[in-house]
């Protein structure tokens, strides 16, 4: 038997289905040190085989899956009170998601996918929830709130929909079952890798029922971030190629992506902000500004904001932020000015634009309504006033909050945002009018 022969063998043999239970049946934060210990040690034995030129690539995708399953647990041996990634195994996601080098399509069908799978799995949970089939994450469990909560994910789902079919056409919806393996080759052979993603993304702290609710719609964000991400790097390059329908499809896959992004919202409002505070102080200091994925969508899409460069400066991961300062780098308002894209690009621009910025509005409200309480925000910032302060920072300066679409993601969100105006500074598109002036100049 050969090194690596003998190295699949031992791999295999370790229980994954006992790391996946024990973390569901009680959160991470009642795991023994033993356990933590040893898939520490675990984690650490698959980095050295990474880094090995030794080993072949078979071994190493076991290892790569081990590393990615043990990542949280080894953070945890040495820091118990988590920040975002370990809290929410996001890299899970990037596991799933696979190659870096992808074309736009297929980096936007695999978001699509992994997006409808983890809404079907929420659903499942509430459903199984409700009808007593489930023992773990049970505490405070409000069964009154599942049927609104699982309509607002059929909402969801319904969005999901519409944007696979335009991004997939007649190969959606996709039709793979998901199952648990006995070992890591199974999760590792499983081509579309979906059920490595369902079953090892998801490990609340605590055994508080809404907990697996939150951290669901981080996930689903984070795959969104992504999803609008590459659509706007598309955008961007069919405008620099100057193929204008193109710029626009991309474009409209992004407010395809952020209609989900934005119910996200909608479905956490269904869990009461008594609810957030049974869990809230075990998310340590976890907190969505540490997203890496969410700020490189925010900087292909409008730019690094310049005061953004102080609170990256104190998070390791996201120190290489400031490069997006730099002149020569092209995000999609510089590629509509530089480019002097069509009036439809530019409408379909302004449709993303007011997309997310009526998601920001949610994200604000949602921090005044659940972390009110708090004197400063996760993340090590303000909270509510530094969300605030980039509320109104998009494409276009005569971009108006929607109150309409904000009120159905978080009902009582107008009178939270009451009074609140950001000067339009630090924009990067001119206004629409000027935009489409421009085009129509070119065009004569």
């Amino acid at each position: 038997m050969t090194r690596d022969s003998q190295l699949r063998f031992e791999l295999n043999q370790l229980d994954v289905e006992a790391l996946r239970q024990k973390q569901r049946a009680v959160g991470r934060k009642a795991l023994v040190k033993e356990f933590i210990q040893f898939w520490a040690g675990q984690n650490a034995h698959t980095k050295s085989i990474l880094q090995s030129p030794q080993h072949g690539a078979r071994v190493k995708e076991l290892a790569l899956f081990l590393e990615t399953i043990t990542e949280s647990l080894a953070a945890f041996a040495t820091e118990r009170t988590p920040t975002y990634y370990p809290y929410t195994d996001v890299h899970v996601l990037d596991w799933f998601i696979g190659k870096s080098h992808e074309k736009f399509a297929t980096s936007k069908s695999r978001a699509i996918t992994g997006i409808l799978y983890l809404i079907k799995d929420l659903a499942e949970f509430e459903g199984e929830s409700l009808a007593g089939f489930r023992s773990s994450s049970m505490q405070n469990f409000d069964k009154e709130a599942v049927p609104g909560r699982l309509a607002v994910l059929g909402e969801m789902k319904n969005s999901c929909d519409y944007l696979g079919i335009r991004i997939m056409g007649d190969k959606w919806p996709p039709e793979e079952d998901t199952k648990h393996f006995k070992d890591l080759d199974g999760y590792v052979q499983e081509s579309h890798r979906i059920s490595g993603l369902r079953h090892f993304s998801c490990f609340p702290q605590t055994p508080f029922h809404d907990e697996v609710l939150f951290l669901r719609v981080i996930h689903i964000s984070e795959l969104c971030f992504f999803g609008i991400r590459f659509a706007i790097m598309q955008a961007i390059e069919d405008l620099r190629y100057k193929a204008a329908d193109g710029a626009v499809e991309a474009l409209t896959d992004a407010s395809g992506f952020a209609v989900i992004l934005q119910k996200g919202f909608k479905v956490l409002r269904t869990m009461p902000p008594e609810r957030f505070k049974d869990f809230r102080e075990d998310t340590g200091k976890a907190s969505a500004i540490q997203s890496r994925n969410y700020q490189l969508m925010e900087a292909y899409f409008r730019g690094m904001h310049a005061d953004k460069k102080e609170h990256f400066a104190k998070i390791d991961h996201l120190g290489f932020m400031s490069h997006f300062r730099h002149k020569s780098f092209l995000h999609l308002g510089a590629a509509l000015e530089r480019f002097a894209a069509s009036p439809l690009a530019v409408q379909a621009a302004r449709d993303l634009d007011r997309k997310l910025l009526a998601w920001r509005g949610a994200h604000l409200g949602f921090a005044k309504l659940y972390l009110a309480d708090m004197p400063r925000g996760t993340g090590d910032t303000s909270g509510a006033p530094y969300l605030q302060k980039f509320l109104d920072t998009g494409l276009f300066r005569d971009m108006e909050l929607d109150l309409e679409t904000m009120e159905d993601l978080l009902p009582g969100i107008s009178q939270l945002l009451e009074g609140v105006r950001v000067p339009p500074h630090g924009t990067i598109a001119p206004p629409a009018s000027q935009m489409a002036k421009r085009a129509k100049a070119k065009i004569l």
